[in-house]
């Protein structure tokens, strides 16, 4: 039901609800009361009553039309209907756009805050590492890697991962192994890899178990050992890794 409609059952003072009968019933009553034929010695009311019994057949016929299925909107409806549309659809515009800017604004401050706690944590794992901390070098050597809180750097990562490793850090024995594997911050070696997954695979580490059963599977820095293989992925697969149960799957 359209506002025009509930606009003119308020003419008429009836409930959207009420029947056809009391429609018209409401209708006749009101026209009476309203007819101009009641004022004719005063002609302001004359006029009054005249707007008024026009207001109530146009109401009237308009229910009528609406009630049977022949109700057209008036254009100025029509016109008053889209406005509010436009007007809504403005303002929901707005509001996205008032979530978005709120939106970015946190992400700004949750990005610098990240900013600040990976500078904090750069400075205190330099001072770590310096102190000759195995643990401080290690995360020092992440954070060059990836370019956390400092520029990517490869060959400062490499260097405090190599102090880390030989503090006996299996992961930094790990992650130097990729880096020779791919080659980044020193020259492509296969051979010193699969040294570095050995040493990170004897010391526990299910990641060097992997990559050192997947150089071994095939036949990277080594001749191709696919019981050697099969035994470090075992290794991995045990220790609860699911890439090594992934691995040890595929080798059967």
């Amino acid at each position: 039901m359209t506002e025009e409609i509930q606009e003119c059952y308020r003419t008429l003072d009836l409930d959207p609800s009420a029947s056809p009968e009391a429609v018209k019933g409401a209708w006749r009553e009101l026209m009476k009361v309203w007819h101009p034929d009641r004022f004719p010695d005063d002609p302001k009311f004359q006029k009054k009553a005249n707007e008024k019994t026009k207001q109530l057949n146009d109401a009237y016929q308009r229910i009528i039309a609406y009630l049977s299925g022949n109700y057209t909107e008036s254009r100025a409806s029509a016109n008053a209907k889209a406005a509010q549309e436009a007007a809504e659809h403005a303002r929901e515009t707005v509001a996205a756009e008032r979530m978005q800017e709120e939106e970015r604004q946190r992400e700004r401050a949750r990005r610098q805050e990240r900013d600040r706690q990976r500078a904090e944590a750069l400075k205190q794992y330099r001072e770590a590492a310096e102190a000759g901390n195995p643990e401080g070098q290690f995360k020092l050597g992440v954070m060059y890697y990836n370019g956390q809180g400092v520029e990517k750097n490869y060959a400062e990562a490499f260097k405090w991962y190599r102090k880390a490793a030989d503090a006996g850090i299996p992961e930094g024995q790990f992650n130097l192994g990729v880096m020779h594997y791919n080659g980044q911050g020193v020259e492509k070696d296969y051979a010193e890899a699969l040294k570095c997954y050995r040493n990170a695979a004897e010391a526990g580490n299910s990641e060097g178990q992997i990559n050192l059963g997947r150089m071994y599977r095939d036949g990277q820095g080594v001749v191709t050992d696919y019981a050697e293989a099969l035994k470090w992925f075992r290794k991995a697969a045990e220790a609860g890794d699911a890439s090594g149960q992934s691995h040890l799957g595929t080798m059967y």
